[in-house]
């Protein structure tokens, strides 16, 4: 689970970069960056969400067994 949300994590923060680059670097692309950030942050905060009520929820087993 902790792996899991780790490489979720990871590949949202990349994309959150990615996006902050082409905002700085592209006055033209800067509506759809900014759209784009927002979108992946509210993405993250979903995933985040899920996941802990999952593992509350005991849908991963015991992290202990």
């Amino acid at each position: 689970l902790h792996r899991l949300a780790e490489d979720i994590s990871e590949i949202l923060d990349s994309y959150t970069k990615r996006a902050t680059y082409l905002m700085e670097d592209n006055a033209d692309l800067q509506p759809v960056s900014e759209s784009l950030t927002c979108g992946l942050l509210a993405i993250r905060e979903s995933v985040d969400f899920t996941l802990k009520r999952l593992f509350e929820q005991g849908a991963f087993g015991s992290p202990f067994s």
